[in-house]
C-alpha cells in the first residue's frame, strides 16, 4: 500500500484559511518570544538588585562636621544593619556609613543610600513622621539642607 499523495487545497478559501493560520502561528511565536525576553530581562534585574542588597558598600563620611573630627567609623553592612534598626522599618539599602566625630562622640552621623530616590524619600518622610509624632529616639532641632539628597525631593 503506497501513501496517499498530500492533498492539495481545492479551492481559494482553503488557501487564504492556511495563510492566516500560518501568520497567526508565527504572531504567537514571536509574542511568546517577546514574553520570554522580558521575563529574562526582569530576573537578571531582580537577580543584580538581590545581590546589591545582600552586599552592601560604603558610603563616604568626611574627615570632620561641625569643627569635629571623625573619631570612629563604620561602614557597609554593619553601617547598613544600624541604620535598619534606627529606621525600625526594613528599607533596601545599599550602601551605608556611620562615623562619630568629636573626642567625646559629640557627634554621630548616619549614611544610607536606597535603590532610588524615591525609597530615599519615603525613608526620610518616616523619619520626619516619627520625629514630628514623638516615637524616635531623635528630637528636632530644625532642618538644613545636606549634601548628596538633591534627588530626594
Amino acid at each position: 500500500m503506497e501513501p496517499a499523495p498530500p492533498r492539495l487545497p481545492s479551492s481559494l478559501l482553503e488557501c487564504a484559511d492556511l495563510r492566516r493560520r500560518r501568520r497567526l502561528g508565527r504572531r504567537a511565536a514571536i509574542g511568546l518570544m517577546a514574553l520570554g525576553g522580558a521575563t529574562l530581562a526582569l530576573g537578571l534585574l531582580w537577580a543584580l538588585t538581590l545581590k546589591r542588597l545582600s552586599n552592601p558598600t560604603s558610603e563616604d563620611l568626611s574627615p570632620s562636621r561641625a569643627g569635629l573630627a571623625l573619631r570612629s567609623a563604620g561602614y557597609g553592612a554593619e553601617a547598613v544593619a544600624e541604620v535598619a534598626w534606627l529606621q525600625r522599618r526594613q528599607f533596601p539599602l545599599i550602601t551605608g556609613a556611620v562615623g562619630t566625630y568629636g573626642p567625646q562622640a559629640e557627634v554621630t552621623v548616619w549614611v544610607a543610600g536606597t535603590l532610588s530616590g524615591l525609597l530615599t524619600r519615603a525613608m526620610l518622610n518616616q523619619m520626619e513622621e516619627g520625629i514630628v509624632q514623638g516615637n524616635s529616639p531623635f528630637n528636632s532641632i530644625g532642618t538644613s539642607a545636606l549634601d548628596g539628597c538633591g534627588s530626594c525631593g
